[in-house]
């Protein structure tokens, strides 16, 4: 868990993966019960996407409210993608070029 009802799992300033920015993607919830679904890009300068140390996470979901939260994925592959008009839409920008998103042809998202 990142967030255990409100409170942030430690941080480690001594570990990479704590001070590195990169792509993450985590579901939470409010105290209210609101869902929340975030993916942060990252590794991608010329488009300023940068992604988010694990401090600078803890500090937005804070600062949203989300009061319960587990990492779903990080780095290149974090995609988020949502369902429009019958077709799966991408709706962030994929620091990892290659497709890792595998379906059969006929709902492929790529279509």
């Amino acid at each position: 868990m990142l967030v255990d009802e409100g409170v942030f799992a430690p941080y480690y300033d001594s570990e990479s993966y704590y001070t590195t920015r990169a792509p993450r993607t985590i579901i939470g919830s409010k105290a209210d019960g609101t869902i929340c679904l975030i993916t942060m890009d990252g590794r991608q300068a010329d488009l300023g996407y940068y992604g988010t140390n694990q401090q600078e996470f803890n500090a937005f979901m804070k600062y949203y409210g989300i009061s319960d939260a587990v990492l779903l994925d990080g780095g290149g592959s974090s995609t988020f993608f949502v369902r429009e008009n019958n077709k799966f839409v991408i709706k962030n920008s994929p620091s990892d070029s290659t497709n890792t998103i595998h379906t059969d042809n006929k709902n492929d998202w790529r279509n």
